[in-house]
């Protein structure tokens, strides 16, 4: 099977469904539509913090 096959079967999640997952909140990431996003760097501290 292509690559393009499987991504054309894939089920795509919104991505706030993905971000609540791993515990990002909306004001931690800029979406762009509702598959994807980035994800802004002063989440890194925010990590850092949950780990500790």
């Amino acid at each position: 099977m292509k690559d393009i096959e499987i991504a054309q079967q894939a089920e795509m999640l919104n991505i706030n469904e993905i971000a609540a997952k791993v515990d990002l909140e909306p004001a931690d990431i800029e979406q762009y539509g509702d598959f994807k996003a980035k994800i802004k760097l002063p989440i890194n501290k925010k990590i850092k913090l949950k780990r500790n």
